[in-house]
């Protein structure tokens, strides 16, 4: 009898820690009471996630993102809890933050995949059999800070080739360092004019997630006019125009048309 007493006792002490935990976790978010230390709400979040308390995972990790924080890891695990929490739009969102940060992360790349095979809406890939076309392409592998670090190391590089060579006397190695330092400089402007082009590429026609479940495309700016064709959470459109708080997008394979700003958000880290 006493065994019994004590097991139904621990059984009450294992429940209520770990209500009183939630509730605290939960308690903590809801009044934003969360430690200053970055790192101390990206471990309080990791916990919530094993916890699967992923509602409150998506809270922290969000936290930490409107501090101004931008990580590949952290939009990586944002988009885990919003996938766990049921949040598809969202999830695929944050995925797509996280890959402009990791752009050659594998599992990153296999999460993507995977949730868009969950989307209701798919697009076709439209190829641009151009060389110009692939080169972005391939160049979108590495993201904008390394293509930036690219470019700078081979220019500081050339000047340092070109330097010595003005005060070689070897006619052979002095051709020889002008010869790879105007590589050098080449490679650098060609990264720095890839990195302009994406960047202006970016704003002129960002891309963007739709996050609502379910949204009408219309012919117009406005809930007057016909409906053109509808979009559901996770499918990726590219941007025209914005009038009167409302967007024209574009989905490939589809076409065009308007949706209220607040249907979707745009991938760019600096959209707001």
């Amino acid at each position: 009898m006493p065994v019994k007493k004590y097991i139904l006792l621990l059984i009450f002490v294992m429940v209520a820690g770990s209500t009183v935990g939630t509730s605290a976790l939960e308690f903590a978010t809801e009044q934003q009471k969360l430690p200053d230390n970055p790192k101390a709400v990206f471990a309080l979040a990791g916990k919530a996630y094993e916890a699967d308390n992923y509602d409150a995972a998506v809270q922290l990790y969000e936290s930490i993102v409107r501090r101004g924080i931008r990580s590949g890891v952290v939009y990586y695990n944002l988009g885990n809890a919003y996938f766990r929490a049921g949040n598809l739009g969202r999830a695929i969102l944050n995925y797509r933050r996280a890959q402009l940060l990791m752009p050659r992360d594998i599992e990153l790349q296999e999460n993507i995949d995977y949730a868009r095979t969950l989307a209701i809406d798919e697009a076709k890939k439209t190829i641009v059999p151009t060389y110009h076309g692939r080169f972005i392409e391939n160049a979108k592998r590495f993201s904008p800070n390394e293509i930036t670090i690219c470019a700078s190391s081979l220019f500081v590089f050339s000047i340092i080739l070109f330097c010595i060579a003005i005060f070689t006397d070897a006619p052979g190695l002095k051709k020889f360092l002008r010869r790879t330092g105007a590589i050098a400089l080449l490679l650098s402007i060609t990264a720095g004019a890839t990195l302009g082009y994406i960047v202006y590429e970016n704003k002129q026609a960002p891309h963007a997630i739709i996050t609502a479940e379910r949204v009408e495309v219309r012919a117009g700016p406005g809930n007057e006019f016909t409906t053109v064709f509808v979009l559901h959470a996770g499918a990726e459109v590219v941007v025209r125009r914005e009038r009167n708080g409302w967007l024209k997008i574009e989905f490939p394979s589809v076409g065009h048309g308007w949706l209220p700003r607040n249907e979707l958000d745009k991938i760019q880290l600096n959209s707001g």
